[in-house]
């Protein structure tokens, strides 16, 4: 989890780096939502 208390999703630093973690709590409700959406920028990425 980040300092703001938000999970970090998304592309990272690196070229091939990407994020779907700190979720928390919520994090069974939240992971596969955003492990989905981070999958999407994984295949544009790849495009």
């Amino acid at each position: 989890m980040m300092r703001n208390m938000l999970p970090r999703v998304g592309r990272g630093r690196a070229a091939n780096g990407f994020y779907n973690t700190g979720h928390g709590h919520l994090s069974w409700t939240l992971s596969a939502i955003t492990a989905d959406m981070v999958g999407d920028v994984v295949l544009q990425a790849s495009k």
